[in-house]
């Protein structure tokens, strides 16, 4: 092989490293938002992306894609089981390009004004990284195939290299023509890991200048309106409450209703909430309060991508006093 293409080999498979960590990077920080707030957690930027990620979380399944999330992205920093890390972190990448895409429109975009565009291009980095290892998993495409016996666990060794590939010869001669890995803690293992790192501290900065920190940060819409209930009718703190969750263009705002002031406890039954995404419907009924008389009301809240409440809509029926 000439020095030109020596040189072009080495340049693309660089290339390839480089998505390889800036991926796990992107994963590891995604990740570890759920626990520690990095960024405010986005709820999507449609009706439709919103009510499948509060799906998610009421679930519990956002939580189980955030860990694989973190898994997957420092096996790829760390460049340990890279083959299957990558199938690991397939569903997550899929699902966050369905949100993007389907859910969104967001079909043609790969670039946003921070960098990449990792709603779609996650997808891309996965499926291209998949076929750079593909001779790891041709293996198991086999049309034929057959029970294996107890023996085979010995294969495990394999692993960790204390067992052998003498019984599997596709295996072994898939592998032989392969580029040897960096030798783990070895110097160029530990400066791929190190740049794997950096581009963790390069990922926080692209994510965090998204939106404000604000006490409804990452939480669902059901999650914000019930907070928001009880600080300005339980607590009776109702324009702490409306600084605190709503945003600062958010319609259908009354600035002197009894539950936007801060005063005395309001007392209130709640009958009913209802949550189809970031929308909630509470259907409530409200004791008297100074200046104004019992009613039986449904409050409609919408918050957006960011949880802070943008929409209220009343309706109102007056109580009827008992006789």
């Amino acid at each position: 092989m000439s020095t030109r293409g020596k040189s072009l080999g080495t340049l693309t498979e660089a290339m390839f490293h480089l998505m390889r960590l800036y991926l796990g990077a992107w994963m590891v920080i995604n990740g570890l938002n759920h626990w520690i707030p990095i960024f405010p957690q986005p709820f999507g930027g449609s009706d439709q992306s919103q009510l499948f990620i509060t799906t998610l979380v009421d679930t519990g399944l956002f939580g189980i894609a955030k860990a694989v999330e973190v898994i997957g992205g420092l096996l790829l920093i760390f460049n340990l089981f890279t083959p299957f890390s990558l199938v690991l972190l397939l569903p997550v990448s899929a699902m966050v390009y369905f949100n993007a895409t389907v859910l969104q429109g967001r079909w043609l975009r790969v670039i946003s004004d921070d960098g990449l565009y990792m709603g779609t291009v996650c997808l891309y980095f996965n499926v291209i990284l998949l076929f750079c290892y593909i001779r790891y998993y041709v293996p198991m495409l086999n049309i034929w195939s057959s029970l294996g016996s107890w023996r085979d666990l010995g294969l495990l060794g394999s692993i960790f290299g204390t067992g052998t590939d003498s019984e599997s010869p596709t295996k072994s001669s898939m592998l032989a023509t392969a580029s040897p890995p960096a030798r783990v803690g070895g110097a160029a293992w530990w400066a791929s890991a190190g740049v794997g790192l950096l581009l963790c501290l390069v990922v926080t900065w692209q994510l965090r200048p998204l939106a404000e920190f604000s006490a409804s940060s990452g939480k669902t819409g059901r999650e914000v309106v019930t907070d928001y209930l009880a600080m300005a009718y339980d607590q009776g703190r109702g324009a702490d409450a409306a600084r605190l969750y709503f945003s600062a263009d958010v319609e259908g705002f009354a600035p002197n209703a009894s539950n936007r002031r801060n005063g005395a406890p309001i007392e209130h039954d709640v009958l009913a909430i209802i949550a189809d995404g970031m929308t909630v419907a509470v259907h409530h009924r409200i004791a008297p309060t100074e200046g104004e008389p019992a009613m039986e009301v449904v409050d409609i809240f919408k918050a957006d991508r960011f949880s802070q409440i943008h929409e209220l809509h009343r309706i109102t029926m007056q109580v009827e006093p008992s006789t």
